[in-house]
Order: C-alpha cells, then structure tokens, then sequence
C-alpha cells in the first residue's frame, strides 16, 4: 500500500512515496520540473518485484523550497541524508532526465548507497538546445490558471503526453497548488529551475561515469523532445558510454519520447530493469564479476 513519509534531513523535509512490495530497493529521482508521482506507472510494475520509493527533490511538490541549492552536489547531499534517515542503502537508483544526472552524481561520489544504477533518458552533460526545447514547458511555470480543468486541457494538448493515460491526471493533479478560488499554479518556481540549468550547463556530468563501477543500464527514448537536434542525452552519448565501460548496457524504447519512456511504456521499462537486475545478480553470484563494496 502506497504511503507518504515526510523526512526531514539539513533542515528541509521531503515528501517521500513509498510506493509499496518489498526485496531489493528501487529509489527513483525525478526529473527538472516533475515530482515523485512521475514514477507511478512504473512503480506500479516494480512493486510486484521491488520495493519502491520515490521523492520530491528541493524545490519540488511538497518538498521544502529553500531559495537556492539547485545544484548535483546540493541533491546528492540530500539523498545520501534521506537514506541514512531511512536505514537504507545498497539500493538500485533510479534517475529520469535531470535525475539521471543527480544518480550519476550520486553514485560516482556515494557508492556504497548504491548497488546498482537505472538512467531514464538522461546521465551526460547537458546540451544548450535541450533549454530551448524545454523553454515553453519552464515559462509555465509562473503561470496562474483559472482552474485546474484549464491548466489539465493545456497538458492534455502537449505532444509529449499524447496519447493521454490516466495516471497523468494524478501526476499533474499533485504538480500545482489549488487555490481558493479554484485557480491553480505549479508548485515549483521558474526561478529555482533557471538555478538548476546554469548549475547543469557548468557540470561535467558525462565525466562522473569515471568514477562509477556498479553495472549501469541506460534507457534512450528517440524520440526525446520531438526535436531532431535536442537530446537530453543522445543516441551517440549512449553508445560512447556503453562502449567505454564494460558494465553498461544500452536498451531503446522504440517510438517512446523523455515523458512517455516512463509512463506508456512502463511495462517495457520494468520488464528490462528486472531482467537487468536478475542477469546482474546472477553474474555477481557465479564469477563476482561486479562489486560495489567502496565507499
């Protein structure tokens, strides 16, 4: 059964989903402008198998929203605190888009947390035109909208998010404050994610994969954002990845694009990340061939 636990870690709390089932630790790290419940399509594969938590980053759904620290370093710092407060590491990180690049970060300087390591479209430097195909969804943000019927038919006419699935509707329901008058407006601020794209320009996210050496899987959507010349990570940063690092492996969801890589195509996300996690286990078992034990 999904609950919510508030955990309060360098003086900020974070809202974190415990989407439920028990064994190995599936945490997951949403993306620029998402929240926790981004994951709920495939945590609801995962929990057959896992179990599951996500969160709200800084800034982020009902997270604290302090006036800075939008930086890799600032949320890796944050997760490592949110799991020593939850008893818990040794667990696989999961990191869509810009939490791909807070997993890489994390795991390439907390290592002992993480046993293996998932990246959901994203885990290399950030491209400048990625911020121009992202412009229009991060200029919303300030936007005020007369009533959460108006501000849902505006994301139901967004090519990403077609066709519509259900469980949209309680992603983007949880994503803005309602108002009294029935207006609505997104709980996170244009200002804290024009912080986190100068940070991310200023990163070397690509190197990070240096110092990791749990296995690694990368999920690529082509489709990404619709635009030929924008990847948040791209099918060549994938490939340079995988071919330098013995323990990555590259899977391509067909037609899927940055959203709907996790959310239409759930079943197909969760199906590999399994038989990744099993072959791994197996692998580990009979030759030792990965091992995480640094810290």
């Amino acid at each position: 059964m999904e609950r919510c636990i508030t955990v309060h870690v360098r003086d900020l709390d974070f809202n974190v989903v415990d989407h439920g089932g028990s064994g190995e630790v599936i945490v997951c790290i949403h993306g620029l402008t998402a929240n926790a419940h981004f994951f709920d399509s495939l945590a609801s594969e995962w929990v057959k198998d896992y179990r599951v938590l996500s969160y709200d980053l800084r800034g982020r759904g009902n997270s604290s929203k302090p006036a800075a620290g939008y930086s890799l370093k600032e949320h890796a710092e944050d997760l490592v605190e949110i799991l020593r407060a939850l008893k818990l590491e040794n667990v696989i990180v999961v990191g869509h888009s810009l939490g791909a690049m807070i997993a890489s970060y994390f795991t390439a300087h907390y290592s002992r947390f993480v046993k293996r390591l998932i990246l959901i479209d994203g885990g290399a430097n950030l491209d400048e035109r990625v911020i121009s195909a992202l412009t229009p969804s991060i200029n919303r943000l300030d936007h005020q909208y007369e009533s959460y019927q108006t501000f849902l038919s505006k994301m139901k006419e967004t090519d990403f998010f077609k066709p519509w699935h259900q469980g949209l509707e309680r992603y983007f329901n949880y994503d803005v404050h309602h108002m009294e008058n029935g207006s609505v407006q997104p709980k996170v601020r244009k200002v804290t994610i024009e912080e986190e794209l100068k940070n991310l320009l200023a990163a070397e996210i690509t190197m990070l994969h240096e110092k990791i050496n749990v296995p690694v899987l990368i999920f690529f959507a082509p489709d990404c954002l619709y635009d030929k010349e924008a990847f948040v990570i791209s099918k060549q940063q994938c490939n340079e990845l995988v071919s330098r690092y013995k323990n990555y492996e590259l899977i391509e969801i067909p037609q899927s694009n940055h959203f709907s890589i996790a959310i239409h195509f759930a079943k197909e996300v969760a199906a590999s990340t399994k038989t990744f996690i099993e072959q791994v286990c197996n692998l580990h078992a009979t030759t030792g061939r990965y091992n995480s034990d640094n810290s």
